[in-house]
C-alpha cells in the first residue's frame, strides 16, 4: 500500500494584478523559480499564470508537508510539451530516498485560480525495484561519507577525529 495525501488550494487573481512584477520583483523571487517567472511573464497578462502557479504551489504544499519539509520556493511547477504541469521538488538528500510522486491540476477563470495536488510515497516495507534501492542506497551512503562498499571515508574519518583509522585506509590496512 501507498500512503497518500492531497491538497487544494484558491487564489483570487485580482490580488496578483495589484501586484504588477515590475514593482514587486523581491516577492516573485522569493516565491517564484526562474522558470516559472519566465513562464508566467511570456504572456501578455501574466497575472492568471501566476495566481494559477501560486495556487498550485501552496496546493502541492499541503499535499506533500506530511511526508517532506520544503518550502514555497523549493516547489516549482513547469509545464511539458503540450501544456500540462509538472512539479519539480527540491528536497533534501534525505528526503530523497523515499520515492515522492506528486502530480498537480490547475485551472483557473476570469476571477479565481484553483489547483489541487496529489502526493504518493511507498509505504514503509513497500516493494522498490533494484534500480530504486541502489539510487536510494548510493545517496545514502554520499550523504553520511561513506564509500558505495559501506566504508566511511578518510575525509569523513578525519572529520570525526578519526585520523589513525583514516591514515589506515590509505595505507590498505584495515
Amino acid at each position: 500500500m501507498s500512503e497518500w495525501n492531497i491538497g487544494v488550494d484558491i487564489v483570487e487573481i485580482a490580488r496578483f494584478a495589484r501586484l504588477n512584477y515590475s514593482n514587486n520583483k523581491q516577492f516573485y523571487i522569493r516565491v517564484f523559480t526562474p522558470k516559472e517567472i519566465e513562464y508566467c511573464l511570456s504572456f501578455s497578462n501574466p497575472a492568471p499564470h501566476f495566481a494559477v502557479n501560486f495556487a498550485g504551489k501552496e496546493a502541492v504544499y499541503k499535499a506533500v508537508n506530511r511526508f517532506c519539509d520544503v518550502k514555497l520556493h523549493d516547489i516549482e511547477i513547469v509545464r511539458d510539451k503540450d501544456g500540462a504541469p509538472l512539479v519539480n521538488l527540491r528536497l533534501s538528500r534525505e528526503e530523497k530516498v523515499i520515492p515522492l510522486d506528486v502530480k498537480v491540476s490547475l485551472s483557473h477563470s476570469l476571477s479565481h485560480a484553483i489547483a489541487f495536488a496529489v502526493a504518493q510515497r511507498p509505504a514503509k516495507g513497500a516493494v522498490v525495484s533494484d534500480e530504486e534501492f541502489q539510487v536510494g542506497l548510493d545517496d545514502y551512503y554520499e550523504a553520511r561519507g561513506w564509500t558505495m562498499d559501506g566504508i566511511p571515508t578518510v575525509e569523513k574519518l578525519n572529520e570525526l577525529n578519526l585520523s589513525e583509522y583514516a591514515s589506515m585506509l590509505q595505507g590498505g590496512k584495515a
